[in-house]
């Protein structure tokens, strides 16, 4: 059964609706959207009417007015903590000018189901998708696909988010402060190759029990406070050969333990992007897969657990595995 929010007042969000430049209707969300340029705009605001929703950001946005119709690229998700505010996010690190897209109804982000974030997005600004410091409302999803074009994810960017696995895309250079604050309930974060440094809080509030997978053969720099202990508790999945280097350098957190993935073996996430041939769902413990080639699935640790060709229907312990045909790999989470 579906319930109806019901809004404490009518003009909640009038600021916000004030600013916009078009809206996209859904039966069951509105999304807001600001101009860039002529030819980009930004998702800054966007209203829920249900629970259990699925929001579907798109690409484009097509606006009909009496001069003509017009398309804008969605390249950006965010908006200014002042709403009356215009331009771009020049400053990912500062979480201060910006706030999250879901307005002054602090409880919205609790019951977006799922969300989708189009391939054109390149930036998610700071505070973005964050839920509430007063209430711990977060994000409600369980997973997100960050797509492969994004280069920025700013600080705060899905504090409070209560999704279990997320993949950081390889362009992706910094994880700002609060990135990933108070995530209670993740159990698997992947980072990209490109990742350079790890700032405070990034990671403060995640599960002990999170595993953490890291394509960068060069260790990030990590902040002293990057966890909310320096006797953090987690497996770190690197590159093979690194595990010492990484052990040096983030020798503050003393308690990791790290673990070096199988030579040429990275996480196995293609991010933001399913492949072509091999298809891979998850019903709770069974795993079900279909290629046009031999089917292989491997522990996360690279060992081999079990094969066979065109359909593999296998039950399997709660764990993370790598599900491989040909060129193809998904990563998969079994609960």
């Amino acid at each position: 059964m579906v319930l109806a929010l019901t809004m404490s007042s009518p003009t909640l969000l009038a600021g916000v609706v004030e600013n916009y430049d078009f809206k996209e209707n859904h039966t069951e969300y509105t999304l807001y959207f600001k101009k860039i340029n002529d030819k980009e705009a930004r998702l800054m605001q966007l209203d829920i009417y249900n629970y259990d929703t699925e929001i579907v950001i798109p690409s484009v946005v097509k606006v009909n007015d009496k001069y003509g119709s017009y398309e804008f690229k969605v390249t950006a998700i965010g908006q200014f903590y002042n709403k009356s505010d215009n331009g771009v996010c020049t400053n990912f690190s500062d979480m201060d000018p910006y706030t999250r897209i879901f307005g002054n109804v602090e409880d919205y982000a609790n019951y977006i189901k799922s969300v989708t974030i189009p391939e054109s997005v390149k930036s998610i600004w700071p505070s973005a998708f964050s839920g509430s410091y007063s209430d711990k409302y977060g994000l409600g999803c369980k997973s997100l696909t960050i797509p492969g074009n994004v280069t920025e994810i700013g600080a705060g960017a899905f504090m409070f988010a209560k999704f279990e696995q997320v993949a950081i895309p390889d362009a992706v250079k910094n994880i700002y402060s609060k990135t990933f604050y108070n995530c209670g309930k993740l159990k698997s974060i992947n980072l990209g190759n490109g990742v350079e440094e790890i700032w405070d809080d990034a990671f403060r509030g995640i599960p002990s029990n999170a595993e953490i997978h890291i394509d960068a053969v060069t260790p990030p720099i990590i902040s002293n406070s990057a966890f909310y202990s320096k006797d953090y508790t987690a497996k770190v999945f690197v590159p093979y050969g690194t595990s010492e280097d990484y052990r040096s350098k983030w020798s503050t957190f003393s308690e990791l333990t790290f673990v070096e993935m199988e030579p040429g073996q990275t996480s196995g996430v293609s991010v933001g992007k399913a492949p072509t041939e091999l298809h891979v769902e998850c019903n709770h413990s069974n795993l079900y897969a279909t290629a046009a080639s031999v089917i292989r699935i491997y522990s996360i640790s690279g060992t081999l657990v079990h094969s066979g060709s065109g359909v593999v229907n296998v039950s399997l312990p709660a764990g993370v595995y790598l599900v491989k045909s040909g060129t193809d790999v998904v990563k998969i989470l079994v609960q």
